[in-house]
């Protein structure tokens, strides 16, 4: 990716191309590799391949089988392996390196969630299967328990056994350039989905016009959040009710007016609370 960048701008700094052409010469998974990270082309070769899924959310990711979100934690380098994902996988999936699923497709919980923290994940990894009383899942003639490695790449959808080096992400002041030619080129304004302040912050930081949609069921997906948005989808008719949608008000209040705020008079597409109740609701007797 590196190497296609530099010699696309060296070719309109030696005015053998325009800016135009060279943009159109550097293919878009590049761009999103120097974002993302990759794999360290080096060590490809050795690599032992497991199975491959859908590349559902860009990025590498290098870390620890971990199958209970619950129990994956700050500073450890995990991969979250789960059948599917939900809402209360959340904090889980936020402190992991990368999320992998059984099930699911670029539309699922995972996807969805992983590709809005920008964070790598792989769905419908249907060959693995997971045994959650020896803690193992065996993917082939492989068996891993608990604890091993394993690489994965958002990118390819595919999963490797162990540990592979990373070449990590760079922003640099070349690809910065590459993409304030593409801003002066542009023929329509380009917007973002953002769900949470957070989001807004980071897409107008790459130079979104806007927010194109704001899916504000989203914003109840954090752990400290989806105990309210439960308690209105449950509680009985009448003053509980009542009580609920006061508490969703003033939640969405705040994180509106930090997104507001962010945009600063940028125009911010809201999609009304439609919530998907299936997302929202337990799925085990112990949730």
């Amino acid at each position: 990716p590196e190497a296609s960048l530099k010699i696309a701008m060296d070719m309109v700094k030696e005015n053998i191309l325009t800016k135009e052409e060279a943009i159109l010469k550097v293919e878009p998974s590049s761009i999103n590799k120097l974002l993302n990270g990759d794999f360290d082309e080096k060590f490809m070769k050795e690599a032992v391949f497991l199975t491959k899924g859908l590349a559902a959310s860009s990025g590498v990711a290098v870390g620890r089988i971990m199958f209970d979100s619950k129990k994956v934690k700050i500073r450890e380098k995990t991969i979250l392996v789960r059948e599917e994902t939900s809402p209360e996988d959340l904090q889980g999936m936020t402190l992991a390196q990368g999320i992998v699923t059984l099930k699911g497709g670029a539309t699922s919980h995972g996807a969805v969630v992983a590709r809005g923290m920008g964070k790598c994940c792989v769905t419908g990894c249907s060959e693995i299967k997971i045994d959650e009383i020896k803690r193992t899942m065996t993917v082939g003639e492989y068996v891993l328990k608990e604890g091993d490695f394993i690489s994965v790449s958002g990118h390819t959808g595919e999963i490797f056994l162990g540990k592979i080096p990373l070449k990590e992400n760079s922003f640099s002041d070349e690809l910065k350039e590459f993409i304030s030619w593409a801003a002066d080129v542009k023929r329509m304004e380009v917007r973002m989905n953002a769900d949470t302040p957070e989001d807004a912050k980071q897409g107008k930081s790459f130079g979104a016009a806007g927010i194109g949609l704001c899916r504000t069921e989203h914003m109840f997906f954090k752990h400290d959040k989806i105990w309210a948005i439960r308690d209105f989808i449950l509680s009985d008719r009448g003053e509980e009710k009542k009580k609920s949608l006061k508490k969703l008000f003033e939640l969405q209040k705040k994180d509106f007016l930090e997104i507001l705020e962010i945009l600063d008079g940028s125009e911010v597409n809201v999609r009304l609370l439609d919530p998907p109740v299936h997302e929202f609701l337990p799925k085990t007797k112990e949730d």
